[in-house]
């Protein structure tokens, strides 16, 4: 997700957004089912996210 989307996102909202809320929406955007979003708020106040597959042996799809 680039950084202007979400900026767009927070000035329709003009309140606050939870992390969880946006990692939330994030996993919807992906499309195949094994992956995940995962991600935190880094020290620099930046949102760190991480898509990777959620099971142990992922299909070459899946890694790309």
């Amino acid at each position: 997700m680039s950084e202007a989307l979400a900026r767009v996102t927070l000035d329709v909202k003009k309140e606050p957004v939870a992390v969880r809320r946006m990692l939330d929406s994030l996993s919807q955007m992906v499309s195949i089912a094994e992956c995940d979003v995962f991600g935190y708020l880094g020290l620099d106040n930046e949102l760190v996210v991480l898509v990777t597959t959620a099971v142990s042996h992922p299909s070459a799809l899946q890694v790309n």
